[in-house]
């Protein structure tokens, strides 16, 4: 999550409808090779509608993407959700998919929206009523994976009926998390009464999360302390649906009504999927009285490692602290300082970065002992030690937003600052395993208007990422574009007849760039190969052959799909060797669709044990454990993704009955989650499952990501 530096302004003017191309969908990627990243060019945001949108919030996922935007004033209040199939084309507007109305009769704000990789999803805003004493709402609405969007709830009331709010208070709004098992989160940071003998307004922090399917809401929770105010407020979801929540607590509000004599701390809370708990509050900056420690930022990796980092005031000096939590650990371990360079650094991002580095990026806003302002990250080392800082940009003489994303196995940058006369947008890509990132790039500047912010660096969960740029002049986007073409469709025979001709079409499209010219195709039988989207060829002998398809857009970054043909001898129409017409060949789009689900190994200290003779029956066992269906891998042909659909028993919500144990057992919890198929083969992680009933539903998806062929059950019962 990007968080916005509190001495910039809001600005209304975002989304412009520009002439440029956005967000080009295609089909599923397939495997890659000889690819070329690299950042696009800005370019307008282009939507389907007539009014400019106040602010707008982008996600990806199951193929699709998602636009969350708010109006402009004035216009007609409610939040509309747009989406974008795959294979729609460049130029292609996205399809309005639902809109949800005010029900204060005010102004819809503050966005928020979150997207699993299945494609679940997660919207919250304000509902503000234009009436002077009315509160204001937090709502929020749940998608299921497949595409249907629950009725929006309210999760919390930021401001009692009647209060006279003061002039200076602290930022208030929504934060999202949703995880690749679909278990989302929305954090309410709002309004509450003061108590006697308070100095200063109060932001109170409460929580509701939604188990993956579509199951309803669990009840709020207060997170925050009484009687405590929050900033900085962040939240993350790991892949087995564990929360993570994150944010700067007033533990003294100095002897004025102003924020500025506050003293704060870091703490932060962990939800549990298996019981439904928050954990007790843990003050991970530990900084007493002494120091004030806010500016927050929080990162979670797929396996629940975290770290989170901050600011911290302490004699007159700012320095950067972070704290990492281990995957499985209930708590984050001892702050340890961030070296950056720079005094008076401020962390703005960080991340577990591929590879389980700790990440922190960092910015110093002023000058200090003939040091330059700067932009700079630090990395951890293997045994969690800091390493040595490294300085991006010398444009940070403001304060800073910034963001870190990981795209498969590299770590993508992006801050906004300023620098001399004119604000900029950066970017960077760290590759994995280099020890280096590679040139930083400008993405954008303010085209003279006066104002330039980052407002969200997304993955595209295709290898690439979209930035979405906030200008004086509206809203625009830059694009890593690190995916191969897609391959919407393709017609490839089983089978051809050698000495007659036979015909293979592909339709492939480009998400981001241009293709590079049109498709090539290898015969694989010593021949001249072909270019276009369809071609004819000609087989002389019988055999097998692998017939190769090839396309790359306008960077390099390359498509390669193979396809196995058998050439057989011409038969005559009847099955004689007579004279007659050759029976035509059968034909297949991309062949169908199939994927396999295989028993997971048994461990070799499992097999070889004695006594050998019981080895059958020790892995019979082993099989019926959890421990054994962590991971799921299995075989696929004719798709580049699988989906696996996951039945598992209902955490227990208590129940003294009979009745009610009987219906406790019967809930169960549905997650879809997906995974790409690679030579053939496809991996998936399963998130920590519950003893009892588990059924596995694996199925093949199509060019669309729907999915296709036929499913293949397992139904367990595991202990």
């Amino acid at each position: 999550m990007i968080r916005r530096s509190r001495l910039r302004p809001r600005s209304s003017a975002v989304a412009a409808l520009g002439a440029a191309a956005l967000l080009s969908a295609s089909a599923v990627t397939a495997a890659t090779a000889a690819a070329a990243p690299a950042w696009l060019p800005p370019a307008p945001l282009e939507l389907p509608v007539t009014a400019l949108a106040q602010q707008l919030q982008i996600g990806f996922g199951g193929g699709r993407e998602l636009y969350a935007l708010a109006p402009a004033s004035g216009a007609a209040q409610e939040i509309a959700i747009f989406a974008r199939e795959p294979g729609a084309g460049t130029g292609a507007l996205p399809a309005r998919q639902a809109a949800f109305p005010s029900v204060t009769g005010g102004d819809v704000v503050v966005p928020r929206l979150a997207v699993a990789p299945g494609g679940a999803a997660v919207l919250a805003w304000i509902d503000s009523s234009r009436d002077a004493g009315r509160p204001l709402l937090m709502r929020a609405a749940y998608r299921t994976a497949d595409g249907a969007w629950q009725q929006p709830v309210t999760v919390a009331t930021a401001v009692a009926a009647g209060v006279s709010l003061p002039g200076e208070l602290p930022p208030f709004g929504p934060s999202v998390a949703i995880g690749a098992d679909g278990t989302a989160a929305v954090l309410a940071q709002h309004g509450e009464d003061n108590s006697p003998g308070e100095q200063g307004w109060d932001a109170r922090l409460d929580a509701v999360v939604h188990r993956p399917g579509a199951g309803g809401w669990e009840r709020s929770v207060r997170l925050s302390t009484p009687d405590r105010s929050v900033a900085a407020v962040n939240v993350a979801v790991a892949e087995s649906g564990e929360v993570t929540a994150a944010w700067a607590e007033v533990t003294d509000e100095g002897a004025s009504t102003a924020q500025a004599d506050d003293v704060s701390t870091v703490v932060a809370r962990r939800w549990g999927p298996s019981n439904g708990i928050w954990d007790a509050l843990q003050d991970v900056a530990q900084a007493g009285l002494s120091a004030n420690a806010r500016e927050v930022v929080l990162g979670v990796a797929p396996d629940g490692a975290a770290i989170v980092a901050y600011e911290q005031v302490a004699r007159g000096l700012i320095t950067a602290r972070a704290a990492l939590r281990a995957p499985g650990a209930g708590t984050f371990a001892t702050p340890r300082l961030v070296p950056t360079r720079r005094v008076n650094a401020t962390p703005i991002a960080a991340a577990i970065a591929p590879g389980g580095i700790p990440t922190v990026l960092w910015h110093a806003p002023v000058t200090v002992n003939g040091a330059d302002a700067g932009i700079g990250v630090t990395r951890a080392a293997g045994d969690g030690s800091w390493g040595a800082p490294r300085l991006l940009s010398a444009y940070a003489e403001q304060r800073s937003n910034g963001a870190i994303v990981t795209t498969g196995t590299d770590m993508l940058v992006a801050w906004s600052a300023s620098g001399g006369a004119q604000p900029v947008v950066q970017g960077v890509r760290w590759q994995a395993g280099a020890d280096a990132p590679d040139p930083v790039r400008d993405l954008d500047d303010d085209g003279g208007s006066g104002y330039l912010v980052l407002d969200q660096l997304v993955a595209d969960g295709e290898g690439g990422a979209v930035a979405t740029i906030e200008r004086g002049d509206g809203q625009r986007t830059a694009v890593f574009d690190g995916g191969a073409p897609l391959l919407r469709a393709a017609d490839v025979p089983p089978i051809a007849y050698a000495g007659l001709p036979v015909t293979l079409t592909a339709d492939v499209r480009d998400r981001w760039s241009p293709l590079a010219g049109t498709p090539s195709w290898e015969f694989g039988d010593g021949s001249a190969g072909a270019s276009g989207a369809s071609v004819t060829h000609t087989f002389a002998g019988t055999g097998v052959v692998t017939v190769t398809l090839r396309a790359q857009d306008a960077l390099g970054n390359a498509l390669v799909r193979s396809f196995a043909v058998q050439v057989v001898a011409p038969t005559s129409a009847g099955g004689g060797s007579g004279g007659g017409a050759p029976t035509p060949p059968p034909r297949r789009a991309v062949a169908t669709p199939r994927a396999t689900l295989a028993p997971p190994v048994c461990p070799r200290a499992i097999v070889n044990a004695r006594p050998r003779n019981a080895a059958r029956a020790r892995c019979a066992r082993w099989l019926r454990t959890r421990a054994a269906w962590r991971t799921v891998r299995g075989t696929a042909s004719g798709t580049t993704r699988v989906e696996l659909r996951l039945v598992t028993p209902a955490p227990a919500r208590g129940g003294t009955t009979r009745a009610a144990r009987r219906r406790a057992a019967a809930r169960t919890v549905t997650r879809v989650l997906r995974a790409p198929v690679r030579n053939g083969a496809w991996t998936l992680r399963l998130p920590v499952l519950r003893a009892g009933a588990v059924t596995l539903t694996l199925r093949p998806l199509d060019a669309a990501g729907k999915p296709a062929g036929t499913a293949v059950v397992n139904k367990l019962r595991l202990r």
